[in-house]
């Protein structure tokens, strides 16, 4: 289908990833792994024209349509259905289609619509519909009535009714919910057995173990390919780390021992250059055969001793480098159990929407929860409602205003506002405190002074959960806390979550994180909020 070959790209004068060459063929799933910034979707959009390469060349081997679904979810269609926004994506049919709800008795126009595929489409919609349980009506909602992740599902649902031979996926599951997602995995394997590829960013783990044939790793400025799911990557990439730990200690041996080597030869040198002294003192005159002699052993020696050191040179240059697995550091402290919040018999609303009905429902300091529920049922308003920031009944929730709460927002960019990274900090916490702790986790001083907007997804997670922790929060609420983050990251934030002193509300479609951090699971389905574990 198509072949990178040596390619090379560039953002200004940064040289981001060389000398990257792999093929795709007809019916392979591709996933796109790598820390943040290190060109996953850069790569994409050189795909698509947007960026240009440095080096290199792709070359198609046969015409192939690709389509593409950005980070980012478009505005595009703001104001229209998800019904025209859909059909809208094929001009001459939508255009037919327009003129038949004004002359539904054309023939002709009939004609036309089914030969340009408009009944096959609308049953193409209508299964989707069903398999999703969708109720017919949401066809005539605007994309600005939607959520985040429905609206996202929208665009990527006219991707694939346009059933691209390459489609590009940036981070495909992000504000997706749990059903969305299977319906994407299932959607992806039945457009590849018929042939069509795909090439996907994702730091969704489950996701990736289920779709992808082959994985694209990018590290250390290049990138290689892995043939598995992400399982197998990981298994891999532990054997790596094993191989590198023996390859170190083999090397570091040699090295201990040809230091050793040289130590002793030189003092060798320096014995034998101290005792040849004493002696042609004793004897009053040079014994020139013996000093040659001498002088011809003590040449060998510095040569053996050279070569030595040459090969210790050697040995440190070829020392693999063995990838340090990074880890939140935070000061400990202790947490009592106290009740956080309570509701009981509680009725939230959202505008004239009710959310949720005679919801029961208490959180305490040492409580380990996850949220889940399809997008759009009000997982980001409960939250919003336990913060106090969503006014109910005032007899029907109780939150305890002494427990220390921080809460981390689905976009965590918007929890910094300040001129730099710093300032967003209270002023009341230690200044060398501060900087001390985002200096231990990767974030060097020199940047502490920069503005948030320099600052990857990542990045700001790390500063906003230092300063939960700084602040001795007691209970954190975090509102899909993985999206746009890498994964190196989202590991992090699972170890430190881990050892975190405290308890924590955390809204998330991220099986991984439900299986790992659950320790109680709450779903919200039909205006009830129902505890499932």
């Amino acid at each position: 289908m198509l072949q990178l070959r040596d390619c090379s790209f560039y953002f200004g004068s940064d040289r981001i990833w060389e000398n990257l060459s792999f093929t795709i063929n007809p019916g392979e799933v591709y996933s796109i792994v790598g820390k943040n910034g290190c060109g996953k979707s850069s790569l994409l959009k050189i795909l698509t024209k947007e960026y240009d390469l440095a080096n290199g060349s792709i070359v198609f081997t046969r015409p192939i349509s690709i389509g593409y679904l950005p980070q980012e979810t478009s505005t595009e269609g703001l104001y229209q259905t998800v019904d025209q926004f859909l059909f809208r994506t094929f001009p001459a049919l939508y255009h037919v289609r327009e003129q038949l709800k004004q002359d539904s008795s054309a023939a002709t126009l009939w004609y036309k619509y089914e030969e340009l595929g408009g009944f096959q489409l609308e049953e193409e919609i209508d299964q989707y519909t069903k398999r999703l349980s969708f109720s017919p009506d949401w066809l005539q909602l605007s994309l600005e009535a939607l959520s985040g992740g429905e609206r996202r599902f929208v665009h990527l649902f006219r991707l694939l009714l346009q059933k691209y031979d390459l489609l590009l996926l940036d981070e495909p599951t992000n504000d997706l919910d749990l059903a969305r997602i299977q319906f994407l995995e299932l959607e992806i394997q039945h457009q590849k057995a018929k042939g069509n590829a795909f090439l996907i960013v994702s730091h969704d783990r489950i996701f990736m173990d289920r779709v992808t044939d082959k994985i694209l790793r990018f590290h250390h400025q290049s990138a290689d390919v892995v043939h598995g799911n992400y399982s197998f990557l990981t298994e891999q990439e532990a054997q790596e780390r094993l191989q590198t730990k023996r390859e170190i200690e083999v090397i570091e041996k040699t090295i201990a021992k040809r230091k050793k080597d040289v130590q002793n030869k030189t003092n060798w040198a320096k014995q034998s250059r101290k005792k040849n002294k004493i002696m042609r003192a004793r004897i009053g005159k040079k014994s020139w055969g013996k000093d040659w002699g001498q002088a011809k052993l003590e040449s060998k020696k510095s040569s053996a001793i050279q070569k030595w050191k040459e090969e210790i040179d050697r040995l440190q240059q070829a020392k693999p480098v063995l990838e340090t697995i990074c880890s939140i550091k935070f000061p400990a402290y202790k947490v009592a159990n106290r009740r956080v919040i309570s509701l009981e018999d509680a009725e939230i609303t959202l505008g004239s929407k009710c959310l949720f009905r005679d919801t029961n429902f208490s959180l305490h300091t040492k409580d380990r929860v996850v949220l889940i529920g399809a997008n759009g049922t009000g997982k980001t308003t409960l939250i919003r409602t336990c913060l106090g920031m969503i006014p109910i009944q005032t007899d029907k929730i109780s939150i305890h205003q002494t427990v220390s709460v921080f809460y981390i927002p689905q976009q965590v960019r918007d929890l910094f506002s300040g001129d730099t990274l710093l300032s967003h900090f209270p002023g009341f916490l230690e200044i060398e405190t501060i900087r001390n702790y985002l200096s231990a986790n990767g974030i060097p001083g020199e940047r502490h002074f920069d503005p948030p907007s320099k600052f990857s997804p990542g990045e700001l997670m790390k500063a906003a959960f230092i300063k939960a922790v700084l602040l001795q929060s007691e209970f954190l609420y975090m509102d899909e806390p993985t999206n746009h983050i890498d994964i190196p990251t989202i590991e992090m934030l699972e170890s430190a979550l881990h050892y975190f002193p405290g308890g924590y509300l955390i809204a998330t479609h991220d099986r991984y994180i439900i299986q790992q951090l659950g320790q109680t699971i709450y779903m919200i389905e039909d205006t009830h909020l129902q505890k499932i574990k």
